[in-house]
């Protein structure tokens, strides 16, 4: 098998450096050019995981478009297997364009032998394996504010105010994702020793990232696994199967408790605390004035649904106009404007 995946690498690696060499000349497509060159290096750091089906696209002579659409497949598919909660970021141990361009400079056989090298070494494989020893496991489905420093959460990580990791040396992008894909200096790629030696400190240094963000997100995952009463929850040992399995626990879980956990990561503390503590306060409340308020603010909830693309809830009959509605109708339009800020949307507060 070892001579086959060394020609499977050597025909599929030949057809995308073809590609991406004729689109800098034409000037094709920036977007698809961008493609390739990931491909290329995706193939580079993982080609075992895609030998079978490889083997048999080499046999009908694929181009390297499909190459190309088959590996962003396998990407996709294993990020979205190793997603456990919908706002989470699965991160790549090593990322697909460590060593950049140059690497695709580097020989073949020096890339394959520097690779089961660096495998052997840390205990991994990379690319785009997936599970217990591969580049995207459970532990690696990360929150924002343990992934990078940036203020890009979504759903109930941004709902619960935390807002962006303030020290980004806690996060599993301490130096960012440039670094890593710079371009390796001709020297590197003379032999399999000085490959050897390039990338290993570039991949050391992934995985110590990579450990910093697991360590910075386990209150959260801890609180995870507390919730769903499942050990396996965000375990580096978990299978797609197991992922699964928890992913189904979490939809039966009230979405209230998984916002808390977020709060972990900040020792309780959220950003947007002049309107999400007061919001615990509400369900009491409503129950107190018949429900008026409920009624109330579902129209504000609606409008954001609507301009975020969702379809609108199913609204009771509003009771008359009094003092408790009109009170709600505050509180409304307090929980529209957090609303709209939050999803950055243009809508209109229902009249």
């Amino acid at each position: 098998m070892s001579k086959d995946l060394d020609r499977l690498h050597d025909e599929a690696r030949g057809k995308l450096i073809e590609k991406r060499d004729q689109l800098i000349k034409t000037k094709e497509s920036d977007s698809v050019l961008k493609k390739t060159r990931k491909t290329i290096s995706q193939l580079d750091w993982g080609v075992e995981q895609y030998a079978d089906e490889l083997d048999n696209m080499m046999r009908r002579n694929a181009s390297a478009d499909d190459i190309r659409s088959y590996i962003r497949k396998i990407e996709e598919k294993a990020l979205k297997d190793f997603q456990l909660l919908d706002d989470d970021s699965v991160h790549h141990k090593v990322q697909s364009r460590t060593g950049g361009d140059t690497l695709s400079n580097a020989k073949s056989r020096d890339i394959r032998n520097v690779v089961k090298r660096l495998e052997q070494k840390y205990s991994i494989k990379f690319g785009n394996s997936s599970g217990p020893g591969g580049n995207l496991t459970a532990d690696s489905s990360l929150s924002n504010f343990a992934h990078k420093s940036d203020d890009r959460a979504r759903g109930l990580e941004r709902a619960s105010g935390i807002g962006k990791n303030p020290n980004k040396a806690t996060t599993a992008h301490a130096k960012g994702t440039a670094g890593y894909a710079k371009n390796l200096k001709p020297s590197d790629i003379v032999n399999e020793q000085s490959l050897y030696a390039a990338l290993d400190e570039r991949v050391g240094a992934q995985i110590k990232d990579y450990q910093t963000g697991v360590k910075t997100d386990q209150p959260r995952q801890q609180a995870i696994r507390a919730l769903t009463n499942d050990p396996l929850a965000y375990s580096p040992d978990a299978t797609d199967v197991d992922v699964a399995n928890t992913r189904q626990k979490i939809l039966t879980t009230d979405p209230n408790e998984v916002r808390k956990t977020y709060l972990k990561l900040t020792g309780g503390k959220a950003i947007f605390n002049s309107v999400v503590p007061w919001l615990d306060y509400l369900p009491g409340l409503d129950a107190r004035t018949g429900g008026h308020i409920e009624r109330t603010i579902d129209k504000g909830v609606n409008a954001v649904r609507q301009a975020v693309g969702q379809k609108p809830n199913q609204l009771d009959t509003p009771d008359p106009e009094g003092p408790i509605t009109q009170f709600a109708n505050g509180v409304a339009r307090r929980v529209f404007n957090f609303g709209s800020d939050l999803f950055k949307t243009n809508a209109k507060y229902p009249e």
